[in-house]
């Protein structure tokens, strides 16, 4: 190793001997080299960190604000098609879909921030080892995608761990952060929004976004408070039904229940399901009467053990348990009950029959009427206020046989027998639902 070692310096002491021998040549030679070196410029590539082919793509999709959960995972299917497309088969490997917020607190304040509603979701794409660069697939996408959806946002997160350090745990490379007064919200947006515009023309930039989401729909509830505490309402009875409704009871009475065999906790909470609040008027509405108790099963158990009070509408079913109705009868206009099932054809039969037993049970057992048993009946399922509408004063006469009786169980077996023996093809509320939405057998003709 000694003898290889000094051949070398020897080799190298006679060429530095005969570059000072020759310097003119040496150093035209030198300069020509350096010349010859320029033209490779073009051929640079220039990026503000470095990269890492890890064949790994960490997509993240927004759709618009307030969008719901399935209506997302829609969208990231029609996305995920058009990745497909765009990659080939042969160099996918796996792609998985996380849509929506975490379920605990913990995950979502240790997780990543720009995972905040429902509208949020998370595309992982991995590669086979042989596979194109996957920079140029991030291009592709990008633009792609941006074509085809154009009411989504979409911007690239890092995805492998020497990204993700060098990004010291932030969304983006670049991370920056606009701070003004509180009171001052509209203006900081503004400003916020043309610095990003500005930043998005810059050589090199990409996924310019804002992290924040501050177009959320958003919705004002007006309560008259007199008329509320005239039916012994108060403004936290009302903001309780719709928190229940909207965020679960888990913001206003959290239960958990641990498994005894894995120790796991998990959270315990009723919630009106989606599918049933899909317009204001669902909102407004939680139905409870002798043919609509969806709620049984669920809310109303729920809120007996917990203290709360249900706001129960519709106790008369949208006039059916008035004991007005005929067959004959028509609705014009506006009218829901135009496209309510329960009012169409054989449908609406069944129901009036039902009605017409009621009526005799109500008379016989306790000497009312079938509007005072519908109403007595929803009272008597625990915590409950029943609210029905009336348009002329005398319809509000019906109230002072309502007090100082109850309907006992074996009434209440019989109410059941008669349901089931006259409907025989019963419509629930969802007909309210947008027509993607209903289940499979509800119409509106």
């Amino acid at each position: 190793m000694d003898r290889g070692f000094e051949r070398l310096r020897e080799a190298y002491a006679r060429a530095l001997a005969a570059a000072l021998h020759h310097r003119r040549t040496f150093a035209a030679a030198f300069a020509a080299f350096v010349l010859v070196s320029l033209a490779l410029v073009p051929l640079l590539g220039r990026d503000f960190f470095p990269t890492v082919d890890a064949g790994q793509l960490r997509l993240h999709v927004r759709a618009p604000p307030g969008t719901r959960i399935e209506e997302t995972e829609r969208l990231f299917g029609a996305v995920e098609d058009r990745v497909r497309k765009i990659i080939p088969a042969d160099e996918l490997d796996t792609v998985i879909d996380d849509i929506g917020v975490p379920v605990s607190g913990i995950n979502l304040t240790l997780g990543d921030p720009s995972m905040i509603s429902s509208a949020d979701g998370e595309m992982l794409i991995s590669l086979q080892p042989r596979h194109h660069p996957t920079a140029a697939y991030a291009r592709t996408l990008r633009a792609q995608l941006a074509e085809a959806f154009p009411d989504a946002t979409f911007f690239f997160l890092p995805a492998d761990i020497s990204s993700q350090i060098l990004d010291f745990g932030l969304s983006a490379p670049i991370d920056v952060r606009l701070t003004g007064p509180a009171g001052n919200q509209a203006a900081n947006l503004r400003i916020a929004r043309e610095l990003a515009s500005r930043m998005a023309t810059i050589p090199g930039a990409a996924d310019v976004h804002l992290a924040q989401v501050t177009d959320t729909p958003e919705l004002f509830v007006q309560v008259d408070r007199t008329a509320a505490n005239d039916v012994g309402l108060t403004l936290r009875d009302v903001a309780s039904d719709l928190l229940v409704s909207l965020a679960s009871s888990s913001q206003t009475a959290p239960n958990f229940w641990m498994d005894p065999k894995t120790g796991v906790q998990y959270t315990v909470a009723v919630q009106t399901p989606q599918v049933r609040v899909d317009s204001i008027h669902a909102l407004e509405a939680t139905p409870l009467n002798v043919f609509e108790r969806e709620i049984e099963a669920d809310v109303l158990p729920y809120a007996g053990a917990s203290g709360l009070t249900v706001l129960s509408y519709g106790a008369l079913c949208r006039g059916l348990l008035s004991g007005r109705m005929t067959a004959q009868t028509r609705f014009e206009g506006d009218d829901l009950r135009k496209v309510d099932p329960k009012f169409q054809g054989e449908r609406f039969r069944q129901y009036l029959a039902a009605v017409d037993e009621l009526k005799s049970l109500a008379r016989e057992r306790f000497g009312k009427s079938v509007l005072a048993l519908a109403v007595r009946w929803v009272l008597d399922q625990g915590k409950t206020i029943a609210l029905w509408g009336a348009r002329r004063p005398d319809q509000l006469d019906p109230i002072d046989e309502i007090e100082g009786w109850h309907v006992d169980e074996a009434a209440k077996r019989e109410i059941d027998a008669i349901l089931k023996r006259c409907v025989r093809d019963p419509a629930s509320p969802a007909f309210m639902a947008p027509p993607a939405r209903r289940p499979a057998g509800i119409s509106t003709t």
